[in-house]
């Protein structure tokens, strides 16, 4: 049955929210410092089935039927097994439990697995139909072993496996890990544990802290677009290659949103992250207290197994709000690799519970620009534990809204700061890269400054906040979004000098 099925069922999550950012100071077309974008090629917000669609009801359906629409089979991993490339399998509500695809499994040894070369030669798609809300338990993907099935490979590898397969719609209630895969396309889906926090001892809390939502292990061209994920640990851990986080909603967590563990060719992109927390402080002295943040890198040893370092990565118009910690926090590379072309671009960060964004690594490249850092004095909020934050947020200079941007030693000139809306908390060094046309909101008098460094202003250049800043997104308001006439409007600088 050859179906010519189009599927474009896009939601935006949060791309709305932040869309206004394209507005300030200039044109976003005019880049500099700019990353390969064909890179990301093999992902597309729609797609189309034009092979076989099967059909899986795990309520009343047979895998001795047909797969039929009206004789469906009764297990996805049977119609998986009767699908070739361009096919695609719909689901009927239930429970599916355990989804594990993509590798020889043993039955005996859980730790033993084999790649296989190519699953699919071209997309194969497991999608929900529309209605419908089909349960799975954990679903992992491929593995990270090697063809002795023991063994993990080597990152310099960039996967073992062409899978070739597209989740749509799924409810996954015990986390999602993809190991060694190329080509995944995950979508539309609400992925969680299925635990309550608050209910768990010390031990079973630091274990679901340490759990996350999405793993990405080691693959190449892997897409998470426009997912829901939440009550986990981590929203989202990820050492991969060629690799797009694109609009998704990361909330009510306990640990970071991203971690972001190393390779290439990164774009994460429109996604939403808030309401992160582990709901005890530093002094309270539980043993799974842990760093919360919006976006944390760090590289994790110099085994040959994992990455050592991160490059050619852009982060764009996302938000971030609502942190326990940092908003940003890049550590120190000790593994050997570096930290290359970095651009941070139009993104929106709202004070955090710490100092708001850290660049504690040396850079070999990175651009800064274009980004909103909220003022948002009466944002007295209660995590989804019961802590409260709020304090100093009424104070420009707090450490809440402080941008670190660079290491201490560093004197590069492929460094770029321009074009952002700060406050008086940040303190841009002229001599130290390029730093041009920032606006930094100040309770003290407007100036213009020295050498084109921007303005100094009293005068907030966005709509002010006056509430909480769940109220102003709930409201549909987007939070930091210009006003006619605004210092911000057309009055930055057309681009910096660096190039890659």
């Amino acid at each position: 049955m050859n179906n010519n099925i189009k599927i474009n069922r896009i939601i935006f999550l949060v791309s709305a929210l932040i869309a206004f950012t394209l507005l300030s100071f200039t044109v976003l077309g005019c880049r500099s410092l700019e990353n390969d974008e064909s890179e990301f090629d093999f992902f597309s917000t729609d797609y189309s089935i034009e092979g076989t669609v099967r059909y899986v009801d795990p309520e009343n359906g047979s895998d001795s039927a047909d797969g039929t629409i009206g004789s469906p089979f009764k297990t996805l991993t049977y119609a998986l097994s009767c699908s070739t490339g361009g096919d695609a399998v719909f689901l009927y509500g239930g429970d599916y439990g355990d989804l594990r695809f993509g590798a020889e499994y043993s039955d005996t040894y859980e730790n033993y697995s084999v790649p296989i070369e190519e699953v699919f030669s071209d997309w194969v798609t497991v999608k929900v139909i529309d209605g419908e809300t089909a349960n799975f338990d954990s679903v992992k993907l491929g593995t990270w072993h090697d063809e002795g099935g023991w063994y993990s490979i080597e990152f310099s590898q960039l996967g073992n496996s062409d899978l070739r397969l597209r989740l749509d719609g799924l409810t996954i209630n015990n986390g999602l890990s993809i190991y060694g895969s190329r080509y995944v396309d995950v979508r539309n889906c609400k992925i969680m544990l299925d635990d309550d926090f608050t209910s768990l001892n010390s031990d079973e809390k630091a274990e679901f802290m340490a759990t996350s939502g999405v793993g990405v292990y080691n693959g190449q061209y892997i897409s998470i677009y426009n997912n829901e994920i939440t009550n986990v640990g981590v929203g989202v851990w990820a050492m991969t290659t060629n690799f797009v986080l694109k609009n998704n909603h990361i909330h009510h967590n306990t640990h970071d949103g991203i971690q972001v563990h190393g390779g290439e060719y990164w774009l994460v992109e429109g996604n939403s992250i808030h309401d992160l927390d582990d709901g005890v402080g530093d002094d309270d002295g539980a043993s799974y207290n842990m760093h919360v943040d919006g976006i944390q890198m760090y590289m994790i040893n110099s085994s040959e197994k994992y990455a050592h370092g991160s490059y050619s990565f852009t982060f764009r118009n996302n938000i971030i709000y609502h942190a326990e910690a940092m908003d940003i926090m890049v550590n120190a590379n000790n593994t050997g690799g570096s930290y290359d072309n970095f651009v941070w671009e139009n993104n929106v960060f709202a004070p955090s519970g710490g100092s708001l964004i850290i660049f504690g690594a040396v850079f070999d490249g990175m651009v800064f620009r274009h980004n909103t850092i909220l003022y948002t004095p009466d944002d007295d909020w209660t995590s989804f534990l019961g802590r409260t934050f709020g304090d100093g947020f009424d104070n420009l200079s707090a450490k809440q809204y402080y941008v670190q941007t660079w290491a201490a030693e560093s004197k590069y000139s492929n460094y770029e700061f321009y074009n952002n809306i700060l406050t008086s908390a940040t303190s841009f060094t002229q001599g130290k890269g390029f730093v041009e046309k920032n606006i930094y909101l100040t309770d003290g008098s407007d100036k213009e400054l020295d050498d084109d460094a921007g303005y100094e202003t009293s005068t907030i250049p966005y709509n002010s906040i006056e509430s909480g800043i769940q109220d102003v997104i709930d409201a549909g308001s987007s939070p930091g979004s210009l006003y006619s006439g605004s210092l911000a409007v057309n009055n930055g600088v057309e681009s910096g000098p660096a190039t890659i």
